[in-house]
């Protein structure tokens, strides 16, 4: 055998074939214990990632309409009170905390209530990225046909991405435990934002064929403000050549490289907006809640890192390194409490109970079925309601021959259907108004009329028979033989009787 301390290939087949392995070092122990620290770190960050775009998600503040801010000039009008999120929800249970594991149900909860105030997203927003790809639209000394295309095509790509993130995150936001997200994200990341990059290439292709007609466009100085216009005719040398370039470069290069921006940012964008803790107005943010993980969630960290621990420790360490972290986690479990729950003391920013899952989707006065949120009097003109019912139908005659014949490009059809969809929108308002100004209608029941009560009848002070205005009063022939005059006034007050 050699003499040297490494083992030659023949002893370690050797040891392979007899399953034994060489022993560790306790140095081999510190390094195998700082990986699976590391491995655990970046493990508790993917899902932290997960977490908070699943906050961002249910407050509904990631912008989904094209037509307004951060994507437009145009403001939204939301009226509304922020939505509460839960973070670092804190269910404290009995059993050292384990008692979930036997069905018991929490004998407290707590949680950060953090609001996002969308006014103030939106607007930050409009400062950065999607507000300079509007001023590439508008701006006069920044526009032109190949900026105009560009933006068109990435606010597209931004505003699906936005609807697909909202419709995911608030999915597991709603059946998911945080706890649950933060173990399980990171196994199903992968998937996901492969998934998300597949799907940015189909749109970033569909868009980028649909805006072609922007590279022929004319622009319009109005103002201080650049409007652009369809193009008298599309053979135009310079831009033909332009467009030849850029499908040039966009099949070698953009194919790939605008799709992997547009997933990145889509990605890590949610993880920039910040909220206010609603208890203490302090902030929150993704940092903060990726470090709160480790404070409040500390018995998960520890399951985490000792599984990993257990695990591998086997292969990498020998059995009887890994027969010691057993009996070192058994102790940190019974002795010292390591794997106890936290549950805070004298934290103003948590309050009791827990509040709602439901997603929040902002809505405002101008608000309808298509456009959310648009003042609708900057993108149409007033209605001309002084127009006969034939100008009307002459429009809507011209209009139904432009898409016959396929002359329509999409401005005009906006064009055209924004002064509708404005008489819609303020029929719907007025309704509105009608409905909230009408008084709940109580039925009133009548009362019952009033019975007069009968006239109290004279007594009679002389003889019957001379009594005036009665009918049938003097008897008949037959009535005074067989009763006399007794029984003739007594057969007459009857009578008298029955008439009242």
């Amino acid at each position: 055998m050699s003499t040297s301390n490494n083992p030659t290939p023949i002893e370690e087949k050797r040891q392979e074939n007899t399953g034994k392995r060489p022993t560790a070092k306790p140095l081999d122990v510190i390094k195998y214990a700082l990986k699976t620290f590391l491995y655990v770190f970046f493990y508790v960050l993917l899902g932290s990632f997960a977490l908070y775009t699943c906050k961002i998600a249910q407050s509904g503040v990631l912008p989904v309409n094209i037509n307004t801010i951060p994507f437009t000039d145009v403001k939204n009008d939301y009226n509304f009170e922020p939505t509460e999120i839960n973070f670092n929800v804190i269910k404290k249970y009995g059993y050292m905390g384990f008692g979930w594991l036997f069905g018991q149900k929490p004998s407290e909860e707590m949680s950060m209530k953090v609001n996002f105030d969308i006014k103030s997203v939106h607007n930050n927003m409009h400062k950065g990225l999607l507000g300079s790809l509007h001023k590439y639209k508008t701006d006069p000394e920044k526009a032109n046909f190949f900026s105009l295309y560009t933006s068109e095509v990435l606010q597209n790509v931004f505003v699906t991405n936005n609807w697909i993130t909202n419709y995911v995150f608030d999915f597991i936001n709603a059946y998911f435990s945080e706890s649950f997200i933060l173990v399980l994200w990171p196994y199903v990341a992968l998937f996901y934002y492969m998934g998300l990059l597949l799907l940015n290439w189909i749109v970033c292709v569909f868009y980028t064929i649909a805006n072609i007609g922007d590279f022929f466009k004319q622009s319009e100085k109005q103002g201080n403000e650049m409007k652009w216009k369809k193009p008298d005719s599309y053979f135009k040398i310079t831009r033909l050549l332009s467009l030849c370039c850029y499908g040039f470069f966009y099949l070698f290069v953009g194919n790939w490289l605008l799709p992997a921006f547009t997933t990145l940012y889509s990605v890590f964008s949610p993880l920039l907006i910040n909220g206010k803790v609603k208890a203490t107005n302090n902030s929150m943010s993704w940092s903060k809640m990726f470090f709160d993980i480790f404070k409040y969630k500390t018995a998960l960290v520890m399951f985490i890192f000792t599984y990993m621990m257990i695990s591998g420790s086997t292969e990498a360490l020998g059995e009887i390194y890994t027969t010691a972290i057993v009996i070192a986690t058994l102790i940190g479990l019974f002795s010292i409490h390591l794997f106890n729950q936290y549950i805070p003391v004298n934290n103003n920013d948590f309050t009791s109970g827990l509040a709602s899952y439901d997603a929040f989707i902002p809505t405002s006065d101008n608000d309808t079925s298509t456009i959310t949120g648009i003042e609708l009097q900057n993108i149409a003109p007033p209605i001309d309601r002084s127009q006969s019912d034939h100008v009307h139908e002459d429009k809507a005659s011209s209009f139904l021959d432009s898409l016959d014949n396929n002359t329509m490009t999409g401005i005009d059809m906006l064009d055209t259907l924004n002064p509708l969809h404005q008489e819609l929108n303020l029929a719907k308002n007025m309704k509105n108004k009608i409905q909230s100004n009408i008084p709940p209608i109580t039925p009133t029941i009548p009362s019952p009329p009033t019975i007069p009560s009968p006239p109290t009848i004279p007594s009679p002070t002389k003889n019957i028979d001379t009594i005036q205005g009665i009918k049938n009063e003097t008897p008949t022939e037959d009535i005074v033989q067989q009763g006399g005059k007794k029984s003739r006034t007594k057969h007459v007050v009857t009578k008298r009787s029955s008439k009242y």
